[in-house]
């Protein structure tokens, strides 16, 4: 199982349109072979931040599907500050 997780910083005033994008890419994610789950939007008040979490069956899935993806991810210009990625595979 490989975890993919982001964690973004949307200027303040573009939060709700950050949602609506990144729920618009999470129907695309749900579309790729390989996809296992696509979690809710997650976000932290106070840091201002929002979260979304997706499972698949291996990073080979996630890469096969990472191109169509990549064209259709939300464009980082309404971020205060670059997002953090995390790439995780299962320990075994």
């Amino acid at each position: 199982m490989f975890v993919f997780y982001s964690v973004h910083y949307p200027q303040p005033e573009k939060k709700e349109f950050w949602i609506q994008k990144m729920r618009q890419f999470d129907e695309l994610i749900k579309k790729q072979p390989g996809i296992m789950f696509v979690s809710d939007i997650f976000q932290d008040p106070e840091k201002g931040t929002l979260m979304g979490f997706t499972f698949w069956e291996s990073q080979e899935a996630f890469q096969a599907a990472w191109p169509v993806l990549a064209q259709n991810a939300p464009a980082s210009e309404w971020e205060v500050k670059p997002p953090e990625v995390y790439m995780l595979n299962a320990a075994g």
